[in-house]
């Protein structure tokens, strides 16, 4: 966060990439926003569904059917 604040994006998601691949759920999410923000919600799922799979209620509920993930029931966890 530190670097984000400093503006430095790059660094931030750098940072936050290796702590997901560690196995950080927190940072598995937060890798999820600035590829939603950047490309959009197709290449922000795979990191939303890796903290979904590891237990982030939020990121899990994104998969519920009906929601962001799973509207028509078919992208379940």
């Amino acid at each position: 966060m530190k670097a984000e604040v400093r503006g430095e994006p790059e660094e931030a998601e750098r940072l936050l990439r290796r702590a997901a691949e560690a196995g950080d759920v927190e940072s598995m999410w937060e890798m999820g926003r600035p590829a939603e923000n950047r490309d959009g919600l197709p290449p922000s799922e795979p990191w939303f569904r890796m903290a979904a799979e590891h237990g982030h209620v939020v990121a899990r509920q994104m998969f519920a059917p009906g929601d962001l993930f799973n509207r028509d029931g078919d992208n379940a966890l």
